[in-house]
């Protein structure tokens, strides 16, 4: 897990508490323990994100993507958002129209419930990061 600010290039690794801490949120996650891989932050919001790659479905891909929709359900203070990246022929999949069966369906449903309770959360693949984080510059 790292740490990134826009105007330096330097990263490091970070501990959970003090993030926590040293930011004020929760990271409510269901793994009290768990790490996000990388804090974003871009004026006066701050970024946390969870990132995956996966090329296809599967038992081991499900736990995973179980991880990113959490990730969608958190919500902090104001200028706090979760991402959830995804990245690989899983996210095409599951982002695109032709991926079709139960779970690929209870899978978008979920996304989109969490993204329309918690607007400022984002589901992104790579274009998608390239775009939001362009965007909030």
């Amino acid at each position: 897990a790292h740490i990134i600010h826009p105007m330096v290039k330097l990263s490091k690794k970070f501990n959970i508490k003090n993030v926590r801490k040293n930011l004020d949120v929760k990271i409510k996650t269901k793994n009290q323990n768990k790490t996000l891989d990388l804090i974003i932050k871009i004026k006066d919001k701050i970024l946390l994100c969870e990132a995956k790659h996966l090329n296809i479905s599967g038992g081991g891909q499900n736990k995973q993507i179980s991880e990113l929709i959490e990730i969608l359900r958190l919500t902090e203070k104001n200028k706090v958002s979760y991402i959830s990246f995804l990245d690989g022929k899983y996210s095409n999949i599951l982002l695109g129209d032709s991926g079709h069966g139960d779970k690929i369906t209870t899978q978008r449903k979920e996304i989109n419930k969490f993204l329309r309770n918690n607007p400022d959360n984002y589901w992104v693949n790579t274009a998608g990061f390239k775009s939001l984080i362009s965007d909030l510059k």
